[in-house]
């Protein structure tokens, strides 16, 4: 029983590290499309960056809707 109380609450400090996480990426996401908004090729600009496409794809990752619907 006490290793299993142990596992469980490592496993909810590093899900609340990775929604703190997710808190500045989520503001970059949107302060990128904004930015990037006005300009016709907007997603052109935005994945033409290695860096920006980490990130994206990390954003996409956590946030895709049907991720916990696969068993």
């Amino acid at each position: 029983m006490d290793n299993f109380i142990m596992k469980a609450s490592s496993k909810w400090k590093i899900e609340r590290l990775v929604y703190i996480a997710l808190i500045p990426i989520s503001y970059w996401f949107i302060f990128i499309f904004l930015q990037n908004f006005s300009d016709t090729n907007f997603l052109i600009i935005a994945f033409s960056n290695d860096f920006n496409k980490l990130l994206i794809s990390f954003f996409y990752y956590f946030f895709h809707p049907y991720k916990n619907t696969i068993n």
